[in-house]
């Protein structure tokens, strides 16, 4: 690509930003309905666990190297420095396969503690390499994804996910009928691996050539310490920033049923969507505010920023009422009906115990969601404790009582 310009994209790249946020949830809706179609809640919950566990690896093997280049990255494209961006991008890739490598190796080390909790013992082998080449995936992904930000390129990124989604949701289709964990786990790998592969392989074409604009700045250097400095302020954050990622579904899959992680699946998928179009405006400034400091106009940030926070409470208002108002027939038409019933509950009710008893009563039994999104339940109480008895239960077990509706 000839020629660097120093001139603002956020614009162009919000809404590059808006329209791959609008392709990942089309398609990503479309894979979740094939998922809850095709599989059954403990097959789709054990992918969804270790898509998390794959999600905290490629998070720990990255190593906030993404967030190195989205920050300086934009000063040497508005310089123009091609040579600097190119030996920069190898590094970055240097160092992440260096580190996923250690990452690697302690997830084969410590394999039946980090992934024993959420799958049978008998199955465990043929899930580590699909888990691990996932997370290897989603971290070249991440990384590819970094340095176009740096460019200040959106539009190829946006590209690419489209094609990767597409292809990826036709080939779930096409395997639909005899898709497990492992092999949901290699289809996601393969396509995140193509779709990074694709993106880096590119990446010269889209470097600036010749001089770029002139810089205030041009004489002080990006030194070491600047980098390591930036680059230890960025770990903590980016490890932060796991909770806006599937580690959760990781987590519970350690402490509870991996069906649970099916049906939570459901709705942190809708609230995932709101905060992809919160983030596409975020984004396209982030790489902004290097270009502004490079040509020292240090004076427009803070209007810019006002008039985005302003623009993210209000959108965040209104998917909020949306997500209140459409939630449940949303949560319906994408999990179904059938695939909500029968889930077993088992529950220590403190308030509310049988007509006629006192005391502290354990019910269990199943619940059942009907076409209007009521809970039918089945099941039976046994006492744990009456007056005239000895508590059996720790109180920290205790929990309040049991909804007699859905919501």
């Amino acid at each position: 690509m000839s020629g660097a310009s120093g001139g603002s994209r956020a614009g162009s790249n919000a809404l590059f930003l808006l329209l791959q946020g609008l392709a990942a949830s089309v398609f990503g809706l479309l894979q979740m309905k094939l998922f809850t179609v095709s599989l059954g809640e403990e097959v789709f919950g054990l992918f969804l666990a270790l898509r998390g566990l794959a999600v905290l690896l490629s998070s720990v093997g990255v190593m906030a190297l993404p967030q190195l280049a989205q920050r300086f990255g934009p000063q040497l494209e508005v310089r123009g420095d091609r040579g600097a961006l190119l030996r920069g991008a190898v590094t970055l890739v240097v160092a992440l396969l260096g580190f996923y490598a250690v990452v690697g190796l302690a997830a084969w080390r410590f394999w039946p503690q980090l992934a024993g909790r959420v799958a049978p013992q008998t199955a465990l082998e043929p899930l580590l390499l699909p888990t691990v080449f996932l997370g290897l995936a989603l971290g070249l992904a991440e990384l590819a994804a970094g340095l176009y930000q740096g460019l200040r390129r959106m539009a190829p990124m946006a590209l690419a996910e489209l094609l990767g989604l597409a292809g990826l949701t036709l080939h779930l289709f096409l395997r639909r009928a005899t898709l497990d964990a492992p092999g949901a786990l290699r289809l996601f790998a393969l396509w995140f691996l193509l779709r990074a592969l694709l993106l880096l392989a590119l990446l010269p074409w889209w470097l600036p050539r010749g001089g770029g604009a002139p810089s205030a700045l041009g004489a002080l250097r990006i030194g070491r310490r600047q980098l390591l400095d930036y680059w230890l302020t960025s770990l903590p954050l980016r490890w932060l920033a796991l909770a806006y990622f599937e580690l959760d579904r990781y987590v519970i899959g350690m402490v509870a049923a991996v069906e649970l992680v099916a049906l939570f699946h459901v709705p942190a998928r809708l609230v995932g969507i709101s905060k992809r179009f919160l983030a596409a405006p975020v984004l396209s400034f982030q790489t902004e505010v290097s270009r502004l400091f490079e040509e020292r106009r240090e004076g427009e940030l803070a209007a810019r920023l006002q008039l985005i926070l302003r623009g993210q409470l209000a959108v965040a208002c209104w998917f909020a009422a949306g997500l209140y108002l459409a939630g449940r027939p949303l949560l319906l038409l994408l999990s179904t009906g059938a695939y909500l019933e029968d889930f077993t509950i088992d529950a220590f009710v403190e308030a509310h115990p049988p007509p006629g008893e006192s005391g502290l009563w354990r019910w269990s039994g199943t619940v059942a969601i009907t076409d209007d999104g009521d809970a039918e339940f089945a099941g039976e109480w046994s006492a744990l404790w009456s007056p005239d008895q000895t508590c059996s239960v720790p109180p920290a077990r205790i929990t309040s009582g049991l909804r007699r509706r859905a919501n």
